[in-house]
């Protein structure tokens, strides 16, 4: 057999193989999708009390009504608190409240369907996109993920953003596209503040562009936030971050499994510190293979987190990002940003900017 018709028959396979685990896993989502809407009363009630879009909206309107954000007042809209893991009625950082100032202007229901419903389009096409690599693992860590896909969606938390936005960075990176590269990590940061490690993964790559444009994206997001929230609203949300990793331990956070297992409760502050410098620590040591390091920088970002819960784990995703869609290796030499192997990003040096 001429060895190009055999290759093409294993190419042929291969497509085959992946084309029939892509529909299989898409079909697995959508089933459960459904079921979830069938057997969940607030999935398909996204206007009531208490979801993520009506806390956001919320925060707008405290802002908007010039009400303290991390504290309600008379006439506040109602938002329900879990101590100890929610004792305030936001708990992200003050620039994803001074953004709904607009939203919150707008009749509350219209707002609030018109997120859910941008939500569930963001996170569905960047599941379909992603199952679309060709990547089988991949492919098969989205089945895995996929009841928290659907749980993210529903919700219309801001990981339905973060998703495809840290999917983004990615794509801009191996591509040379050091604006989208920054500014998408400063406006990540700004309303999740974990994926800051992505911070570390370029510093050690040297890539200076990417990290001025984060910092001038960054200045001015800050700028936005101190005028349209407040310098006090910072600096009670700083006291609501120590609170939430003194107090509040997340069920699902590393923390929260290390005392379900019986570790001492003085050791149990240590986990995520711990988790956290050896993740930096590991990027560091990884930085003359960017796509390990970027992999690396993104398992740190959700593990370390204190305040991980359903939907937070979608967030590991795009740590295969490296695999599906490796570094390219530059048509022009003397401009690109990486010169790698396409056979193993992972393994792959990034040129020096």
């Amino acid at each position: 057999m001429d060895p190009d018709d055999a290759q093409l028959r294993r190419e042929k396979r291969r497509r085959l193989l992946t084309f029939a685990l892509r529909a299989a896993v898409l079909a697995a989502i959508l089933t459960y999708a459904a079921a979830f809407w069938a057997g969940t009363d607030w999935a398909h009630h996204p206007t009531q009390v208490g979801t993520d879009a009506s806390n956001y909206y919320a925060a707008g309107q405290r802002l908007n009504d010039g009400h303290q954000l991390y504290h309600l007042g008379p006439g506040d809209l109602e938002v329900p608190m879990i101590p100890p893991y929610a004792f305030t009625p936001l708990v992200s950082p003050p620039p994803i409240a001074v953004f709904w100032r607009l939203p919150a202007l707008l009749p509350r229901d219209l707002a609030l369907v018109a997120w859910w419903l941008t939500m569930i389009v963001l996170i569905a096409a960047t599941t379909f996109w992603m199952t679309g690599l060709g990547s089988i693992p991949l492919t098969l860590a989205t089945l895995v993920l996929g009841t928290e896909i659907v749980i993210t969606g529903y919700s219309a938390n801001i990981n339905c953003f973060l998703l495809p936005a840290t999917a983004a960075i990615w794509l801009a990176y191996r591509s040379g596209r050091s604006a989208t590269v920054g500014v998408l990590l400063a406006v990540a940061v700004a309303v999740k503040v974990m994926p800051i490690v992505l911070v570390l993964w370029l510093l050690v790559g040297r890539r200076w562009r990417d990290l001025g444009w984060f910092a001038a994206a960054g200045v001015a997001i800050a700028v936005m936030s101190l005028a349209g929230a407040g310098l006090q609203a910072h600096f009670d949300w700083l006291g609501v971050v120590r609170s939430t990793n003194a107090d509040g331990i997340a069920p699902f956070s590393l923390a929260g499994w290390a005392l379900r297992f019986g570790l001492p409760a003085q050791s149990v502050s240590l986990v995520l510190p711990a988790a956290l410098l050896a993740g930096l620590a590991l990027i560091v040591v990884s930085r003359g293979r960017p796509g390990l390091a970027f992999s690396v920088a993104i398992v740190t970002a959700v593990v370390a987190n204190p305040a991980i819960h359903d939907g937070s784990f979608t967030m590991l995703l795009p740590a295969l990002l490296p695999l599906a869609v490796p570094l390219a290796r530059s048509a022009s030499p003397g401009i690109g940003d990486v010169v790698v192997r396409t056979e193993s990003c992972l393994d792959a040096p990034a040129t020096a900017r």
